[in-house]
C-alpha cells in the first residue's frame, strides 16, 4: 500500500492508496483496506496473525485461478468464511460471468493448513437482480444461488434464458454446468465449461422463430439444442395449435414431436389449423 497506520489498542490497521494483498489462494487489489485483528493478549502488543475481518472499498478486485471478482465494496469475515460484494459486482470464470447488485460468497476451508483461509468458492448467493451469461447463453432473475461443488444454480423470479432465437421464461429454473475445468478448488471446479442442462418444474413458456410453447415443466439439454415439454403441453405457430402430453422439440431445426396422453381422454393428439386466406397466399 500507498500508506497504512496500525492503531494498536483496537488491534487494526488501515491501508490506503493502490492495496495489494496476496496469499497462496489469490490476489486482492482495492483502494483502501481496513483489516481487524484478533485481539492480541495486551494492548501493546502487535495484531496478532489471526484476521478477524476484512473491508475494502474504492472499486475492488479478487483474483483465484481464472476466477476474477470486481466491486465497489466488499467485506470478509474469516470466521464465517463469508465475502460480500456490493455495488456493480461482476464475476468471471472462464466462459461464464455473474452481473448482480451484491453478491455473497461462501469459501471452503483451506484443507492444506487447516486454518482460517479460503480453498476455493463453495456457494455463491445472489440476493437481487442477476445476469448470468455462459458462451452463447444468457439467464436472468430476481435472484440466484449458485453451487461451486455440485457445478448447479437455481435461479428463481421472473426468470429468463436466452440462447440465438430460443427464449425460455419461468418463476424457477434449475441449471446444471459442464465441468469446468477446476478454476475453482475442490471437487467441483468453475462454472467456465458453460450451462449443459436447464429443468424447469413449474409453468414455463419457450419461444424459438415463431412457435410458442407452453407446458407444465420441462427439461433442456443446451449442448444438444434439445427440448421435452411436458404437461398439458400447447404448441402454436400463427393460428395453427397442437395439444398434448409431451412435445420433443429441436432447438436448432424447430422440428417439433408431439405426444397424446393415453391415460385421459381419447388418447389423441388434438390439433386446431387454420388455412391461410387469400391474402396471406
Amino acid at each position: 500500500a500507498d500508506s497504512a497506520v496500525v492503531e494498536m489498542a483496537d488491534q487494526v490497521a488501515y491501508l490506503t492508496g493502490n492495496v495489494v494483498v496476496s496469499d497462496g489462494n489469490g490476489v486482492m487489489n482495492a483502494g483502501k483496506l481496513m483489516i481487524e485483528y484478533e485481539r492480541a493478549d495486551s494492548a501493546e502488543a502487535l495484531p496478532g496473525n489471526n484476521v478477524k475481518r476484512i473491508s475494502a472499498d474504492g472499486r475492488v478486485r479478487l483474483k483465484s485461478g481464472a476466477q476474477v471478482a470486481n466491486a465497489d465494496s466488499l467485506e470478509v469475515r474469516m470466521a464465517d468464511q463469508l465475502a460480500i460484494l456490493n455495488g456493480n459486482v461482476v464475476v468471471v470464470d472462464g466462459q461464464s460471468t455473474i452481473a448482480t447488485g451484491s453478491l455473497n460468497i461462501e469459501f471452503l476451508p483451506d484443507n492444506r493448513n487447516g486454518a482460517q483461509g479460503s480453498g476455493g468458492i463453495r456457494r455463491i448467493t445472489a440476493p437481487g437482480r442477476i445476469v448470468l451469461r455462459s458462451k452463447d447463453q444468457t439467464a436472468t432473475a430476481s435472484s440466484a444461488v449458485v453451487d461451486m461443488v455440485a457445478q448447479t444454480a437455481v435461479l428463481a423470479g421472473n426468470v429468463r434464458v436466452e440462447q440465438g432465437s430460443s427464449l425460455l421464461t419461468t418463476a424457477r429454473l434449475n441449471i446444471t454446468f459442464l465441468k469446468g475445468g477446476g478454476s475453482a478448488r475442490g471437487p467441483g471446479g468453475g462454472l467456465g465449461g458453460g450451462i449443459r442442462q436447464i429443468t424447469a418444474p413449474g409453468k414455463v413458456r419457450l419461444t424459438s422463430q415463431d412457435q410458442v410453447v407452453t407446458a407444465d415443466k420441462a427439461v433442456v439439454r443446451m449442448q444438444e439444442n434439445h427440448a421435452i415439454l411436458s404437461g398439458n403441453v400447447v404448441l402454436s405457430q400463427g393460428k395453427n395449435v397442437v395439444k398434448g402430453c409431451e412435445l420433443d422439440f429441436n432447438l436448432a431445426t424447430n422440428f417439433a414431436k408431439m405426444k397424446s396422453c393415453p391415460e385421459t381422454g381419447t388418447g389423441r393428439v388434438k390439433m386446431l389449423f387454420t388455412p391461410k386466406s387469400a391474402g396471406d397466399q
